[in-house]
């Protein structure tokens, strides 16, 4: 949580947008610092993992975010 804050505020001090590939198990983080899923690619695991296919072994579906947070200041022109 620090470290994204801590990005978050560099990226809104520079005014940049942030754009990043949230995991399954990442992506609640940055939802909860502001960031929001534009797109996302869906891959079953079971299709690559060698005897995944019919016994599953812990492999699955995994549902990749793109997602973008917008600066929320404008840096001041000097």
């Amino acid at each position: 949580n620090a470290l994204v804050a801590y990005g978050n505020q560099l990226a809104d001090e520079a005014g940049l947008p942030i754009f990043l590939q949230g995991s399954p198990y990442g992506f609640p983080i940055y939802e909860k610092h502001g960031f929001e899923t534009v797109q996302y690619l869906d891959v079953d695991l079971r299709e690559w993992a060698k005897g995944a296919k019919g016994g599953d072994r812990g492999f699955g579906n995994y549902r990749f975010r793109y997602m973008v947070r917008l600066p929320r200041t404008v840096p001041e022109m000097s």
